[in-house]
């Protein structure tokens, strides 16, 4: 897993400050401030192994215990 930038690092600190492993894209756009952020956000952690793409638009976060 690549390294996380801060936002990137907020962002699924407060995900899973609620509780939550699993997420939509539609969910994430309050944080990342509109959809196209959010997609491109979404995007970039999927390729740095941080996220699952379990069906279109939604996503497993990568738990940390699970390495590489």
């Amino acid at each position: 897993m690549s390294n996380l930038g801060s936002r990137e690092s907020d962002f699924l600190s407060t995900l899973a400050g609620k509780g939550k492993n699993i997420f939509m894209v539609s969910e994430s756009v309050e944080f990342w401030g509109s959809a196209h952020n959010a997609r491109i956000a979404v995007h970039r952690l999927l390729r740095k192994g941080w996220l699952k793409r379990i069906e279109k638009g939604k996503y497993l976060i990568v738990p940390f215990e699970a390495g590489k």
